[in-house]
């Protein structure tokens, strides 16, 4: 299984409602909240390998950076497992 990967990614649409609401910046709480730019990735908050699911809600707008800490810290804590 490959984690933080395209395996099931959100739709154009989905990922459109996702930065508005963010008001074009990296989320806030999980990332560093300044404003996006090209390295703009989207991260499920409940993994698709948890029943997460595609839908605007279970999003975030974040930069590759701040994505990888997330992903990185989700696999040291068990959380893929």
């Amino acid at each position: 299984m490959r984690y933080g990967g395209d395996g099931d990614p959100f739709s154009k649409r989905t990922k459109n409602k996702i930065f508005d609401r963010q008001d074009g910046k990296c989320h806030d709480q999980l990332g560093c909240g300044k404003p996006l730019g090209d390295d703009t990735e989207y991260h499920h908050t409940v993994a698709k390998s948890w029943g997460g699911s595609n839908d605007t809600w279970n999003g975030v707008a974040l930069h590759h950076n701040c994505h990888n800490k997330i992903t990185k810290n989700q696999k040291k804590s068990g959380y893929f497992s």
